[in-house]
């Protein structure tokens, strides 16, 4: 068991085409909601213990800013608690409850909602996971590989082998999803993939929104990366990126000893 320790740079902006960024990021103990960075956030973490989460709120103006600070609030709050993938089901399922709580008190705000994925870092393991469509990808030894499963429709289609991976991104179905945490009436079901590996020194995680994702291929991630400052290089791609989508991503980086 190595010692998690290394460093956490993490984003989250509106993009070209929005008028608000509804996507929340969950850091330990900080939660960055409800704003818009011009520039990278740093944290130099010697003992990596917690939770690392990308929330993408849905419901349209006002509402998913609501759903993605909410559920991470509440996540922060059980986060002692959230050691095992029941754990964090069960959490998620009180944070369904609080959104469920706040459509039925406001009628405009039937349907908020988020999808969301991270990673809950204990004692030398990681715990990848993912609610809907954002995404958490593992980079080690030289590879990039994507370690949650989306809940979406086009999902669904590339399982049934009916349309390619390649074609995700374009599909005029993609924003589509089949689970997510929201306050609808128990209507859409809250589904949870997990995936648990051994922490390993050297091994680099990417938290990320859709909105991330969708503008870059894996390669393009491999070359931020192997860049050797993955922030600052996704910032200055994006400049030529249509960014139609809110961006948010976390990226981890572990030293080990």
């Amino acid at each position: 068991m190595i010692s998690p320790k290394g460093i956490i740079s993490y984003y989250t902006n509106t993009g070209k085409r929005r008028k608000n960024n509804e996507d929340a990021l969950l850091v330990f103990d900080e939660l960055v909601a409800g704003q818009d960075l011009k520039e990278c956030k740093i944290k130099d973490v010697p003992e990596a213990e917690g939770l690392l989460i990308v929330a993408d709120g849905m419901g349209g103006h006002a509402k998913g800013e609501v759903a993605s600070r909410k559920v991470l609030e509440i996540l922060l709050k059980e986060k002692d608690k959230i050691k095992t993938a029941s754990d964090l089901e069960r959490a998620l399922k009180l944070a369904r409850n609080e959104l469920e709580k706040i459509a039925e008190q406001h009628w405009e705000a039937e349907g908020l909602g988020t999808t969301l994925a991270g990673l809950v870092i204990r004692e030398g393991k990681v715990l990848a996971f993912n609610v809907g469509d954002c995404r958490v990808y593992r980079y080690w030894d030289g590879k990039i590989e994507r370690i949650t499963k989306d809940h979406s429709y086009v999902e669904e289609l590339v399982d049934k082998g009916e349309i390619k991976r390649e074609e995700v991104r374009t599909n005029p179905y993609r924003n589509i999803v089949t689970s997510a945490v929201v306050g609808d009436g128990y209507a859409t079901p809250l589904k949870v993939y997990t995936y648990e590996e051994e922490l390993k020194e050297g091994s680099k995680y990417l938290i990320c929104s859709d909105g991330f994702w969708e503008e870059f291929w894996e390669n393009e991630m491999v070359e931020l990366i192997e860049g050797g400052n993955f922030c600052q290089e996704a910032l200055k791609k994006m400049q030529n990126k249509p960014l139609r989508d809110n961006v948010s991503f976390i990226f981890v980086d572990f030293k080990g000893d």
